[in-house]
């Protein structure tokens, strides 16, 4: 089980009720001496009153910390989809941000990338259904 650590709250735009960047920390259970770190979005309580109280946006980032020797605890296979270990729903509904874990052989990396995933392209300007970040650590 996936073990979310809080690490900061941070207020952003809005006068009283702000918007606030939620940063959550974790580790990844078969890869030692790493770090991920999460930072979303989230609307305030007011915005939520005013329209779709049970979705919030999508915009999750990941980072990725060596807190020590990386080396794979148990067997990851370097395929091109690769494992998920971090879900989390952003809506009611069709909508949630998750983390994979990706093994580049070739290079002895692991990559790990956060994206979005929703039903709909119109929930946003550019009309995608997912924004991707990533971050990288060699094994070894």
């Amino acid at each position: 089980m996936l073990l979310l650590l809080d690490v900061a709250d941070i207020p952003a735009s809005g006068l009283v009720f702000k918007d606030t960047i939620k940063i959550e920390g974790f580790t990844d259970p078969k890869v030692s001496g790493v770090k991920l770190y999460v930072a979303d979005f989230q609307r305030p309580i007011t915005e939520k009153l005013q329209k779709d109280f049970f979705n919030d946006p999508t915009q999750a980032s990941v980072t990725c910390a060596r807190t020590g020797p990386v080396k794979l605890l148990e067997a990851v296979e370097p395929n091109g989809e690769g494992e998920e270990v971090f879900s989390q729903s952003r809506s009611l509904f069709f909508k949630s941000v998750k983390v994979r874990r990706v093994y580049d052989k070739e290079a002895n990396t692991i990559v790990y990338v956060s994206y979005s995933v929703r039903l709909s392209k119109s929930e946003d300007d550019n009309k995608s259904r997912f924004k991707s970040t990533m971050c990288t650590v060699p094994l070894g």
